[in-house]
């Protein structure tokens, strides 16, 4: 996996969902010159912003999870699936940037402005 940045300064609004939330979009960049653009909402915890596009998969399996990833910068947050503790999981090197995957996943509400 490449070194994902969230471009945070990046971060435009473009309104509201329909539960409250503010929605909008970001670039990323995914390592290796390629950057994209994808939905972005602040984190409510205050760790810079969440992105979508994320899917993560673990390595015995080909089911996609929808992953959430949240952060500012290169410091990301990333979690999927099961709650795995044991520490050689890393779960942040299983993740790949994958929006038509992840489009089938998620309720297409929670990004879309009204």
């Amino acid at each position: 996996m490449a070194n994902i940045q969230i471009l945070n300064d990046t971060f435009t609004v473009s309104g509201v969902n329909k539960y409250g939330d503010t929605v909008g979009t970001v670039q990323i960049d995914l390592g290796y010159g390629k950057i994209v653009t994808a939905n972005a909402m602040p984190d409510s915890i205050n760790r810079g912003l969440q992105v979508s596009g994320f899917i993560g998969r673990y390595v015995t399996s080909m089911k996609p999870w929808q992953a959430t990833v949240i952060g500012t910068g290169s410091k990301l947050w990333v979690d999927f699936g099961r709650d795995d503790r044991s520490g050689r999981f890393n779960k942040a090197k299983a993740i790949r940037f994958d929006p038509d995957t992840y489009a089938t996943l998620v309720n297409p509400d929670f990004w879309a402005a009204v």
